[in-house]
């Protein structure tokens, strides 16, 4: 799907539209609730289904990069 390409997209046989994530899932994605399956009933429904995937991928990275922060601080003292 244009404007996903870390996903592969696919339509089952009763018509919905899938896309896998193209990864695993790190720990703090799993934690912000991001899927590595997702699914709408026609391509716009999955695109606001991707949208929604890479808002928790963001806080997943925010996660990420306030716990390496928290550990940088906590070695310095």
């Amino acid at each position: 799907m244009e404007g996903f390409p870390e996903w592969a997209v696919w339509r089952s046989d009763a018509g919905r539209v899938w896309a896998t994530l193209r990864r695993g899932l790190t720990g703090e994605e799993w934690e912000a609730g991001c899927s590595r399956t997702v699914d709408g009933d026609d391509a716009r429904r999955l695109a606001e289904a991707l949208e929604e995937q890479r808002r928790r991928q963001a806080e997943a990275r925010r996660l990420r990069r306030l716990r390496e922060t928290a550990a940088r601080r906590g070695a310095a003292s």
